[in-house]
């Protein structure tokens, strides 16, 4: 299997960006007094965590994405996320038991991929002005939907429903209905 270039790509970019991340947090134990090597152990030992956990979860979607199976990606990512998760609680509780190496650096380490991705996505939002891509969805657009009687949509599905799909920019039926409650009110109101 070769390694994806987009693999390698993020995978370069979150290693930077957790080193920077390793750096700051160095940089507060050195402002507060607290530094000493044991915190440099431990943002080492985090940093190579947090790094291998991200490259092994990129390497395991890349083979998921390759096998075609739904079903079996399904299952190799779970026992992926299942063995990755138990190697960083190990290495989480021998950094508490050892005196060698601080903890703290070890356990911030687990929220600095978190941290840069929603970044990124902020930065990307607000900043470049990049739009969202909307994702493909399974469920058909409701111009696709067969037009049956029988079938009315939950109140759900009719405020949330637009995250699965197209939003249905054919507002003329709602329209119709809000002018006709409209006038049913200021009849109403004629009335008394």
């Amino acid at each position: 299997m070769k390694l994806d270039p987009v693999v390698r790509r993020e995978t370069v970019f979150m290693a930077v960006s957790v080193f920077i991340c390793s750096v700051l947090l160095q940089a507060g134990f050195f402002l507060f007094g607290k530094w000493d090597y044991t915190v440099l152990l431990g943002g080492i030992v985090g940093w190579v965590m947090s790094v291998g956990n991200f490259f092994l979860m990129s390497l395991n979607v890349q083979r998921a994405v390759e096998c075609g199976d739904e079903n079996q990606a399904k299952m190799k990512m779970n026992a992926s996320y299942t063995w990755r998760m138990t190697a960083m609680l190990g290495i989480m509780i021998v950094t508490f038991i050892l005196d060698a190496i601080h903890w703290l650096p070890v356990v911030a380490a687990v929220f600095y991929p978190r941290i840069v991705i929603t970044v990124r996505q902020l930065w990307q939002k607000f900043v470049l002005k990049i739009p969202e891509e909307v994702p493909s969805s399974p469920v058909p657009a409701a111009d696709e939907q067969e037009d049956d009687e029988d079938t009315e949509e939950d109140a759900f599905e009719k405020a949330l429903g637009h995250f699965a799909r197209k939003i249905n920019t054919d507002y003329s039926a709602a329209d119709a209905s809000a002018s006709g409650d409209a006038a049913a009110d200021d009849e109403e109101k004629g009335r008394s």
